[in-house]
């Protein structure tokens, strides 16, 4: 079966230090290469304001990520992202 290419939308909490996101943003690519997938290279951004409140926090680090994966394997992904306890919010998309 073929990789499908996604996209994941993430809001990490804003309480963590930079260094700490960067490292959580590996861990969840670490998740992705885990499970037979690859990431394609990403850039960490500032802590920046939310356009609305987010699980009552009004800042975060956004983070958009491309990667492949095996459909099989995404439901696995999505568990280990909810999981993930510096996540306050994600959502993945199919991409072309």
């Amino acid at each position: 079966m073929a990789l499908k290419s996604y996209e994941v939308m993430l809001i990490l909490k804003p309480e963590l230090p930079d260094d700490q996101a960067a490292k959580a943003m590996e861990g969840i690519a670490g998740e992705i290469t885990k499970l037979g997938g690859q990431v394609a290279p990403y850039t960490m951004p500032p802590k920046g304001r939310l356009a609305y409140r987010v699980a009552k926090h009004d800042d975060g680090y956004c983070v958009c990520l491309k990667f492949q994966l095996l459909p099989s394997a995404l439901v696995s992904f999505k568990e280990r992202l909810r999981m993930n306890t510096d996540v306050l919010r994600d959502l993945i998309t199919v991409s072309k």
